[in-house]
């Protein structure tokens, strides 16, 4: 078990600035599951992002954002969150390849995430959050 200090409101209202987080290593992602908070390293534009982030896509779903809402494989999926003002690349359908996972912050506003830096794979996520 590893412990994380979050940094940056991205996932509120789960998780706030300075919430301290215990993890585990992520030896077995194909056990990872809707709605998992995971930890990833993600090389992005000469950037070393270092991110905690909720799964939303799993390997094979197709992932789009309509009117502020998130659609997994066709079907719209209200959360009760704000509706997202930034579709960012997944305006369009995004089919998650074999090991790719699609991230998003809770709070989806303030979040850089998948619709970002695009679908994660499997290698970079580092830790679940238990």
């Amino acid at each position: 078990m590893t412990y994380r200090r979050v940094v940056g409101d991205s996932m509120k209202p789960a998780f706030s600035t300075g919430s301290i987080l215990v993890c585990t290593k992520t030896a077995d992602v194909e056990k990872l599951r809707y709605g998992d908070c995971v930890v990833a390293h993600i090389p992005y534009s000469g950037e070393d992002l270092t991110v905690t982030k909720r799964i939303v896509g799993l390997p094979g779903d197709q992932i789009q954002v309509r009117d502020g809402l998130l659609y997994r494989n066709g079907k719209a999926l209200p959360d009760g969150l704000p509706l997202m003002e930034d579709a960012g690349i997944a305006e369009n359908p995004v089919l998650l390849a074999p090991g790719h996972y699609f991230l998003l912050g809770d709070n989806r506003n303030l979040s850089r995430d998948s619709r970002e830096y695009g679908p994660v794979p499997a290698c970079f996520i580092t830790n679940k959050i238990l």
